[in-house]
């Protein structure tokens, strides 16, 4: 009966080593598996910072190009300031609303 007793007790411990190295493995894989994440969210940040400074960018080259005058004619630029400052003042006219 002791035998038996032995056998169990040495299977037990052959499972319990295998349950902690595959908890080992595990653990190790989780914690590359972390550094993977914190390395993507740093580029998927960095990627975003690059996109928000090329719209600004954008942005300006558009507004550049809408005070830009192909013929240098000033009449025409003062009539697209024109335009702005009235879209401007609607847009004033309607928060103003709410």
């Amino acid at each position: 009966m002791e035998e038996s007793y032995k056998a169990a007790l040495t299977s037990l411990k052959r499972k319990i080593e295998i349950l902690i190295q595959r908890y080992e493995t595990q653990k190790a894989v989780n914690a590359e598996l972390s550094s993977k994440l914190r390395e993507a969210e740093n580029k998927i940040d960095k990627y975003n910072s690059r996109i928000k400074e090329l719209e600004q960018r954008l942005d300006n080259i558009q507004l550049m190009e809408a005070f830009k005058s192909s013929s240098d004619d000033v009449t025409d630029a003062k009539r697209k300031i024109g335009r702005l400052v009235k879209q401007i003042d609607k847009c004033m006219a309607l928060l103003n609303d709410d």
